[in-house]
C-alpha cells in the first residue's frame, strides 16, 4: 500500500492525540473507543505485519521496522532502521508495561510517528532513554536488596552505557560519513581555515567547503581553497559540525541571509558550531549570542558584549554546543574542544 494513502487516513488520529491523551488519563474515554483493536489489525494486515494488537513481547523484526519507517516517511532523516526497531520496541513496552497509557493501542503508524519524532528532536533519544531506565532500575534493586538482580542490572547498564557512547560517536552519520560545514569567504585567516579542515580530514571527516559563490576563495596570506558547494547550496541537516574561521571573510557572510540561516540552524538542534577570531561576527548578526559565554578577536569584543554574550578573555571557551576562540595562537585549545563535541 503506498505510503500516502496510509498517511491520510491516519493524520487526524495524530493530530488529535494531546487530546486522546488528555481524555484518558481523566477517565473520559477508553484508548479502543478511539483506536478500535480491528482498526490496528486493519492495518497491520494492509501494511503486511503481524497483528499487533496480539503482540505478548516487545521484539520488532527488522523488516517489519523498515516497513513502517518508509510507511512514516523518516527518509530525509536518514535514520538507521535499527535505530527506528529500538524506538519501535521501546514504545511497545512501554505500552505493554502499562496498558492504560498505552495511548496508540499499538497502532504501527501512530507508533512510528511517536517514534519518529523523538528521533527528530534527538537522534539517540532511545539510547539515552535506555541508559536512565536502567539507572532508576539499578537505583530501586540497591534500596530492596537481591544480589542477582542487581547484577544482571548493572550488566545491562554497561551495554547500555557502552551502545550509548558508540551512537554519540556517530550521531550524525549521513551516507556513511561524518559530514563538517566551513563556511568562509575571501580574505580568511588562512590557519584557522586550514587548520580545521585537515584535522577534521585525519579524523575521517567528510568536510565541505561552502561560500558564497563557487570556485575558490583566497585567504589573508595567499593560501586559496576550492569552494564545494555555494551557501544557497548547503544543507545545514546534512552535516554534523559548523566552522566558523576568521579574518575578514565573516565582516563578507554576516550580510548573507543564508549565512545566517545556516548558524541558526545548528543552534537550533544543538549541534556543535565552532567560531574563532572575527568567526562569532556571524553569530552576532544571527542573534544567538545573548547570554552565552564565548571570546573572540579583541576587536571584535565590544559588539560580542552589545549582543548580550557574555565575553571570557581566554585561549577557548565552552558553553553548551558553542565553541569559541580568540585567535590562530588559540587553534589547539579550539581544535581540542571542537574534537570533544563530536566525542572524539
Amino acid at each position: 500500500m503506498e505510503k500516502q494513502k496510509i498517511e491520510s487516513k491516519e493524520l487526524k488520529n495524530l493530530a488529535a492525540m494531546e487530546f486522546i491523551s488528555i481524555s484518558i488519563l481523566g477517565g473520559i474515554m477508553d484508548i479502543k473507543d478511539l483506536i478500535p483493536t480491528e482498526k490496528v489489525q486493519s492495518i497491520c494486515q494492509e501494511l503486511g505485519i503481524r497483528d499487533w494488537t496480539k503482540l505478548t513481547e516487545t521484539k520488532i523484526k527488522l523488516e517489519e521496522a523498515g516497513i513502517i519507517q518508509a510507511a512514516v516517511g523518516s527518509e530525509a532523516l536518514q535514520i538507521p532502521v535499527e535505530k527506528f526497531q529500538q524506538g519501535l520496541e521501546v514504545e511497545l513496552e512501554h505500552g505493554l508495561k502499562f496498558p492504560d497509557a498505552n495511548v496508540t493501542n499499538n497502532h504501527p503508524i501512530l507508533t512510528g510517528k511517536i517514534v519518529l519524532a523523538h528521533l527528530k528532536e534527538m537522534l539517540d533519544y532511545y539510547a539515552r532513554l535506555k541508559v536512565a531506565e536502567l539507572e532508576g532500575d539499578l537505583f530501586k534493586v540497591s534500596k530492596i536488596g537481591g544480589a542477582e538482580n542487581l547484577a544482571r542490572i548493572y550488566k545491562e547498564l554497561v551495554i547500555a552505557r557502552a551502545a550509548l557512547s558508540e551512537w554519540e560517536k556517530s550521531a550524525f552519520l549521513t551516507g556513511g560519513n561524518m559530514k563538517a560545514l566551513i563556511i568562509s569567504a575571501d580574505n580568511f585567516e588562512d590557519s584557522e581555515l586550514l587548520v580545521p579542515y585537515y584535522r577534521l580530514k585525519e579524523a575521517d571527516f567528510e568536510v565541505t567547503v561552502a561560500s558564497l559563490k563557487s570556485g575558490a576563495i583566497k585567504g589573508k596570506h595567499g593560501y586559496e581553497v576550492a569552494v564545494d558547494k555555494t551557501l544557497d547550496e548547503a544543507d545545514p541537516d546534512d552535516y554534523a559540525l559548523l566552522i566558523l574561521p576568521g579574518g575578514k571573510a565573516p565582516a563578507l557572510l554576516r550580510k548573507d541571509p543564508k549565512a545566517l540561516e545556516i548558524a541558526r540552524s545548528f543552534f537550533a538542534h544543538s549541534k556543535p558550531v565552532a567560531a574563532i577570531c572575527h568567526g562569532p561576527q556571524v553569530l552576532i548578526s544571527a542573534g544567538l549570542m545573548q547570554g552565552r559565554h564565548a571570546t573572540c578577536y579583541k576587536s571584535v569584543v565590544d559588539e560580542l558584549k552589545e549582543a548580550g554574550a557574555l565575553y571570557e578573555d581566554r585561549d577557548v571557551v565552552v558553553d553548551g554546543n558553542l565553541v569559541t576562540s580568540r585567535q590562530p595562537a588559540d587553534l589547539p585549545a579550539f581544535m581540542r574542544e571542537t574534537m570533544k563535541q563530536l566525542g572524539l
